[in-house]
C-alpha cells in the first residue's frame, strides 16, 4: 500500500474529530477580531470542489484552474508562467496586448527545482567571478608589463572600490526593504538583538547576490491569508500546484529580482574599466596564464549579460512604478475633498495600502498619513506600528 505524507495512517475517531474541531473560546475571540486576524492583510480564502480535490483560492477565476496545462501545448516545455483574464481565458505565451491580461506563476515541484537550480548556478558564477578577480589582483604583483606599470596598482584599487560600493549599496537596499516590510509584519521584530542582526545580515546577503524573492519570500507568498493577490491551491492531473497572480509580468520581475538594482549597475560601472585594464595587461604581459584569460573572459561575458539585464530591468521597473502611481491616484481623481480615503471600500483600500507598501519597498516613497490612519482602522497595523522596529 502506498502512503502519502498528507494522508492519515489511522482514521480519526469521533473523539479525535471532536478535539480537532473544538476551539477554545479565548482563541476564537482572538481569531474573530478584525484587528488580529480578519484584517485587510488577512482575508479569508474561498473553497471550491474540483474533480480531484478541493481548491483554496481568492481573487482568481477558479473555474479555469483544472484546464491549466502543466506543459506548453506546442513546445511541451514545463509551464511556470501564464497570462489570464478575469473570464478564465489562459495563454502560455506573452500576449500581444498584455494590458488585457494578468500575469500568474504556476508553482509546482518541478518549477521549484528549476528555480533553485538556476539561482544556485548563477550565484556560484557570481562568487567565482569575484574570486577570480581577487586572485588576478594578487597575481598582478608578479606581472611585469612592458609599459603600463600604473595598471598594476590601479586594477586592485578599482576592484576594492567595486566591493565597497557593492556592499554599501546592498546594505542600503536591505534597510529600505526592511522598512517597507514592517506593514506586513511577517518579520519577527519582537526577537532579541542577535535575531534582528541575523535578519538584517541575510537580507543584505540576498540583495548582495540578487537572490530571487520566489525563494526568500516563500513563507509569505505560499500562505493562504492574503489581501489582494490572486492565488489558487489545487491538485490537477495528479499534480499539486500553486497559482500566484500579479497585475503584470513587469511587477513580478521587479519584485522577484529586487537585488538587480544593486548588482547590475555596480557591476557595469566597475566591470567596464576593469575589462579595459585587463585587456591592456594581457597584451603587455610577458606571460599569459589561465587565470588571466579566464578572468578576462568571465568579465567580458558578465558585462554583456549585465548590460542586457539592466535594460530589461529598467523597462520593467518604469512600467511597474507607473502602474503603482496610477492605482493609488485613482481614488484621488474621483473626489476633490480631503476625506477621499474614508469613502474607499475595504477591498479598494487594501489595494491602496499594498501599493503604498510596494512604493516604500521598491521606490522608497512614504505612505501618506491619511492612508496610514485608515490602515490602522482596518487592522493592518496597530498605532504603535508606525515606529521603526527594524534593526
Amino acid at each position: 500500500m502506498e502512503l502519502h505524507a498528507d494522508e492519515p495512517l489511522i482514521p480519526p475517531t469521533a473523539s479525535m474529530q471532536a478535539s480537532m474541531t473544538s476551539v477554545p473560546s479565548t482563541l476564537h475571540g482572538r481569531l474573530s477580531s478584525r484587528s488580529h486576524f480578519q484584517t485587510g492583510a488577512f482575508c479569508e480564502p474561498e473553497l471550491k470542489d474540483l474533480r480531484q480535490c478541493k481548491a483554496v483560492y481568492r481573487n482568481f477565476p477558479i473555474d479555469c484552474v483544472e484546464d491549466i496545462s502543466f506543459v506548453h501545448p506546442v513546445s511541451r516545455a514545463l509551464v511556470s508562467e501564464f497570462w489570464y483574464t478575469d473570464d478564465g481565458d489562459v495563454v502560455y505565451d506573452n500576449p500581444t496586448d498584455a494590458s488585457l491580461y494578468k500575469y500568474a506563476r504556476l508553482i509546482t515541484k518541478s518549477s521549484v527545482y528549476e528555480d533553485i537550480g538556476m539561482a544556485t548556478i548563477s550565484k556560484a558564477l557570481a562568487v567565482s567571478t569575484v574570486i577570480a578577480q581577487l586572485q588576478y589582483s594578487v597575481k598582478l604583483a608578479w606581472l611585469k608589463p612592458k609599459k603600463s606599470q600604473a595598471l598594476i596598482l590601479v586594477f586592485p584599487v578599482v576592484f576594492m572600490l567595486k566591493i565597497a560600493v557593492w556592499f554599501g549599496f546592498a546594505y542600503y537596499r536591505a534597510r529600505m526593504k526592511l522598512h517597507g516590510e514592517q506593514l506586513s509584519r511577517d518579520f519577527i521584530w519582537e526577537a532579541n538583538a542577535i535575531s534582528k542582526a541575523k535578519t538584517l545580515f541575510f537580507t543584505w546577503f540576498f540583495h548582495l547576490f540578487d537572490v530571487p524573492s520566489s525563494m526568500t519570500e516563500v513563507s509569505s507568498r505560499l500562505h493562504i491569508n492574503k489581501s489582494v493577490q490572486p492565488f489558487a491551491v489545487f491538485r490537477s492531473h495528479f499534480h499539486r500546484a500553486w497559482v500566484l497572480g500579479w497585475p503584470s509580468k513587469e511587477q513580478y520581475d521587479v519584485e522577484n529580482k529586487s537585488g538587480s538594482l544593486v548588482t547590475l549597475p555596480v557591476n557595469i560601472i566597475f566591470e567596464l574599466p576593469m575589462v579595459v585594464m585587463q585587456s591592456t595587461l594581457v597584451s603587455e604581459c610577458l606571460e599569459i596564464s589561465f587565470i588571466t584569460v579566464f578572468t578576462l573572459l568571465v568579465s567580458v561575458l558578465t558585462l554583456i549579460a549585465n548590460l542586457y539585464n539592466l535594460v530589461v530591468y529598467i523597462q520593467a521597473r518604469r512600467a511597474f512604478y507607473q502602474a503603482l502611481k496610477n492605482r493609488v491616484s485613482k481614488p484621488l481623481r474621483r473626489s476633490t475633498t480631503q476625506d477621499w480615503i474614508d469613502h474607499c471600500q475595504d477591498f479598494e483600500m487594501d489595494q491602496i495600502i499594498v501599493d503604498y507598501k510596494l512604493l516604500k519597498t521598491h521606490f522608497n516613497e512614504e505612505m501618506p498619513a491619511s492612508v496610514r490612519e485608515r490602515a490602522v482602522r482596518l487592522g493592518w497595523m496597530d498605532a504603535e506600528d508606525s515606529a521603526d522596529r527594524s534593526p
